[in-house]
């Protein structure tokens, strides 16, 4: 019965579905309902109903979707520097991440999400940029991208970013950091073993080079 209205009222009817499941339930209903609502449910969760449900929605996007369903909440009107709860606040693009999702930081990145954002909690920083998390899981490529993109490597940053690739024994993502001017000088003194063999084997040849 509730085809034979017209789709101005379906939905004036959308729109006062009380939760994202009720919607969600009705846009499944079949192929008509699907076309005229998808959009809406997508938007939905940007209106004031609780943000867990944004969260949710979003998470299992990240981790789970094909890239078009992130594309559809941007679409939406999603921000793509927003943050969402991770069970913490993070940002897309970091979990995108930490999801190792590669297409889905393309796609935020081109959508302008900024690449040294930090997600804030109580007005106060409460975590930290997607390269930190690319650089601790020795995503390289992903590395790569970011920095392509803008994310900061200069001054105390890069030394902390080269103390996590040491820390973790990420040789490569050592060499990406050096490649990217990240001055070697500006780490401590190496105690692990393999730590010890980064600076031999990438570090101590790049400082050669440098005339260290």
């Amino acid at each position: 019965m509730l085809l034979t209205l017209p789709r101005e009222i379906i939905l004036l009817v959308a729109e006062q579905a009380c939760s994202y499941r009720d919607l969600n339930a009705l846009t499944r209903c079949n192929k008509t309902l699907y076309s005229l609502l998808n959009k809406h449910l997508y938007g939905f969760s940007l209106a004031p109903p609780p943000r867990d449900i944004l969260s949710h929605a979003l998470r299992y996007a990240i981790n789970t979707c094909p890239e078009r369903t992130l594309v559809r909440f941007l679409d939406a009107g999603v921000c793509p520097s927003s943050q969402i709860f991770w069970p913490q606040p993070i940002t897309l693009l970091s979990a995108a991440v930490l999801a190792r999702r590669e297409p889905l930081v393309r796609i935020l990145l081109s959508r302008g999400a900024d690449p040294n954002a930090v997600p804030m909690k109580r007005g106060k920083v409460y975590g930290e940029p997607p390269i930190v998390a690319a650089t601790r899981s020795g995503q390289v490529d992903l590395m790569v991208v970011l920095m392509d993109k803008g994310a900061e490597v200069g001054g105390t940053q890069g030394a902390y970013l080269l103390g996590i690739a040491m820390g973790h024994g990420r040789a490569e993502a050592v060499r990406c950091l050096l490649h990217y001017g990240v001055d070697p000088r500006s780490m401590g003194v190496p105690k692990a073993p393999a730590q010890r063999r980064i600076v031999e084997e990438v570090i101590a040849p790049r400082m050669g080079m440098v005339g260290c």
